[in-house]
């Protein structure tokens, strides 16, 4: 393909979520022409995505068959089905032309047809474009975490902007748009509940707000939500800007709050701060439709909603509060690096406890997070009826999620190695409300240990650490030789000095079918095929990673022994290029279209649930090796520069690989003698040896639902 030319002559909505698959044929076809055809509206807006090489109007195009016969179009997807435009690519007789397969005129003038679903699908509307690639051979399925990349869309200048408009957006340090109509595509938040809103936020001098929408809309406003446009913090913008400036604008804003409409995508792919309000039925759902971005997010009504299936019987959308919407967006107004208040909109206060509860403060680890899961197993023992939160940094909160000990995880605030003492003191003051009795430390830094001691907590468990003498008043000393970390941790269940325990339970997360199903949709794999899992990276630094060119050696070698293996490379994005580096290894060969490289593709939620469905999986020690073993998938662990005797596998079925050289364990982050030869020396050859046996096993396997 040269020359594609995609279709998509909807609404703006439609149009900003079909962006990131134009993303990935981008990604793809480097030097491929892709150009864009939609409505004269959506155009001036489309030119700021980096993907197209020129957007066309269909008001401009005159006869769509003379245009098409003479653009040089040798490939037409029609993302928006459209009667007149496919019979025209027919007549022009554009070589490969792309449509559903569900409209009878496809049937005609479609050359390649694309068999799918949208009404009965789990898959996000922005997934359900990728179908329309597969008649072009191309079968893939981004995860949701994948498609904030894809969308390729600046903000139009605010300096492009009229002098009125830009004035506003010096007005005050915050400003929040309020898209409150949706033009009649989607459920929408009661205009009540916008006035609401609006008068709580009087209470936020810095904090103004701005009203948008056509000038339609705008009357409509006028006429049913006066006292909205009449509060002296709101501006109605309403049919004052085009669609250009609403972009400049929504770039230049603290957030957007809307129901399922354009602006909503928009703000997402953008990447500002949006929060989404969605009704609970399906398919016009925040499953379906909801806003897509790094800093997206959202919301729908708990419980039921028996009269969801009409727009005039459906009350879940009223049961969002306006107390919830704006705890939201005060978390988005806030000084830069001040995140503690912005975590307050999250810390839900409880209610005057009912009893006493246990706070755990996690490492900052996966691995070790995982490994601690035994220590909540002693504390839910010894008091089942006490209620365990968890404090925990953002990267390791979807493990915690995973554990059916934990009652409630909260998100740390803080800057990675800051110590923020008044932040801290901040932080412990909201903590303090919610009635701890005890609490357990599990890193060994001062910083964590304060938090306890300003909260008040009265029994504060933990390792001596950085000399925490009285901010820890429970002492336990790790005098012992090393010990596996499982143990090590679980030991804080009992009196310092305790014997040992024996028989510690092991770590076990829970992930469901319907997860791990999901999670391969989004990722594209094919759920009747075999999975092995690799994890190449390892946050430590690179003398734990056993060498890409390994890694692909061994995927030729297990894709020639069992041809229908997909082999998934799973990681943070900081693995992302050594993955890059085992595609390029298997290029050309037979590993090619089976590996599929989703390291920082993935949320941590969505990678745990893939593992839980692998066949088995190999991996450096690394936070995913724990992940495994806690899910009890077959695992293959390779250690190097650090002692498989410290943090070992605990699966059934586990294998440790180690040289175990005299110059190991030497846990550095490179090699001090730079031939590293701990994980040189153990090849593809050795881990297919413990490999095989597992995969032969998992085959045999009737009953516990692994694609293998």
């Amino acid at each position: 393909m040269k020359h594609i030319l995609i279709c998509r002559t909807d609404n703006i909505g439609d149009v900003v979520l079909t962006l990131p698959m134009a993303g990935y044929l981008r990604r793809l076809y480097p030097d491929c022409r892709i150009d864009l055809l939609c409505r004269g509206y959506v155009a001036p807006l489309m030119t700021h995505c980096r993907h197209f090489d020129q957007v066309v109007t269909l008001e401009s195009i005159g006869d769509p068959r003379a245009f098409l016969a003479a653009s040089g179009v040798d490939t037409v997807i029609f993302a928006y089905p459209d009667r007149r435009l496919a019979k025209a690519a027919w007549r022009a007789r554009i070589p490969r032309r792309v449509g559903t397969s569900h409209r009878f005129y496809h049937l005609l003038y479609c050359n390649r047809l694309a068999r799918f679903s949208r009404v009965n699908s789990p898959l996000h509307e922005a997934q359900l474009n990728f179908a329309l690639l597969r008649p072009l051979g191309i079968d893939y399925v981004p995860g949701l975490a994948e498609l904030p990349a894809l969308y390729g869309l600046a903000a139009p200048a605010l300096a492009d902007t009229s002098p009125e408009i830009q004035a506003l957006a010096a007005r005050a340090p915050y400003n929040l748009i309020l898209h409150a109509k949706s033009n009649g595509n989607g459920r929408e938040w009661p205009l009540a509940h916008y006035t609401t809103l609006a008068r709580r936020l009087q209470a936020r001098p810095d904090i103004r707000l701005w009203v948008t929408g056509s000038a339609a809309e705008g009357q409509l406003l006028a006429r049913e939500a006066p006292a909205l446009l009449a509060l002296p913090n709101v501006d109605n913008l309403c049919g004052r800007v085009d669609l250009p400036g609403l972009g400049a604008l929504i770039g230049a804003s603290s957030g957007l709050l809307a129901s399922g409409t354009g602006p909503l995508h928009v703000a997402a792919a953008l990447g500002r701060p949006t929060l989404g309000l969605f009704p609970q039925r399906k398919p016009i759902d925040a499953g379906r439709w909801g806003a897509l971005g790094i800093r997206a997010r959202s919301l729908s009504a708990q419980g039921t909603c028996p009269g969801c299936d009409s727009a005039a019987t459906c009350t879940c959308m009223s049961a969002i509060t306006p107390e919830q919407v704006e705890s939201v967006l005060l978390s988005w107004c806030v000084p830069d690096g001040d995140a503690v208040a912005a975590a307050a909109a999250d810390l839900h206060a409880a209610p005057p406890p009912n009893g006493p509860r246990t706070l755990v403060i996690s490492p900052n680890w996966i691995g070790d997070a995982v490994m601690a899961q035994p220590l909540l197993q002693l504390l839910r023992a010894r008091h089942p009826e006490r209620p365990i939160d968890v404090l925990a940094p953002p990267a390791v909160v979807p493990a915690w999620q995973q554990m059916r000990e934990v009652t409630e995880v909260l998100q740390t605030p803080f800057r990675h190695g800051a110590l923020q003492l008044r932040e801290r003191w901040r932080y412990a003051r909201l903590l303090k409300a919610r009635g701890y009795a005890e609490a357990y430390v599990l890193p060994n830094t001062l910083k964590y240990a304060l938090i306890p001691w300003l909260a008040g907590i009265p029994r504060r468990v933990g390792y001596k650490g950085e000399s925490r003498h009285g901010l820890i008043n429970v002492m336990h000393h790790d005098d012992v030789p090393p010990r596996p970390m499982v143990p090590f941790y679980a030991a804080l269940a009992d009196a310092p000095g305790a014997p040992l325990r024996a028989g510690v339970p092991r770590p076990a997360l829970q992930v469901t079918a319907a997860q791990m199903e999901a999670a391969a949709a989004r990722a594209g794999l094919a759920a009747g095929r075999p999975l092995v899992v690799f994890a190449p990276g390892a946050e430590f630094g690179p003398a734990k990673r056993w060498p890409p060119a390994h890694f692909a050696a061994l995927a030729r070698h297990l894709v020639a022994q069992l041809p229908e293996a997909q082999v998934a490379l799973l990681g943070s994005p900081k693995d992302r290029p050594v993955c890059d580096e085992i595609v390029a290894a298997v290029a050309g060969s037979a590993a090619a279209g089976a590996v599929f490289n989703l390291a920082g593709q993935t949320s941590l939620a969505e990678a745990i649930a893939l593992i839980g469905r692998c066949a088995a999986i190999v991996s450096n020690d690394s936070g995913l090796l724990h992940v495994a073993s806690s899910l009890d998938r077959p695992v293959v662990a390779i250690y190097g520069p650090t002692d498989p005797d410290h943090a070992p596998p605990f699966a059934t079925v586990a294998r440790s690989l180690s040289l175990r050289l005299d110059c190991a364990p030497c846990r550095q982050r490179e090699c001090p003698l730079g031939h590293h030869a701990c994980m040189r020396g153990i090849d593809a050859g050795m881990v297919w040896q413990v490999l095989q046996p597992m995969l032969d096993a998992s085959r045999t396997r009737s009953s516990d639902g692994f694609a293998v």
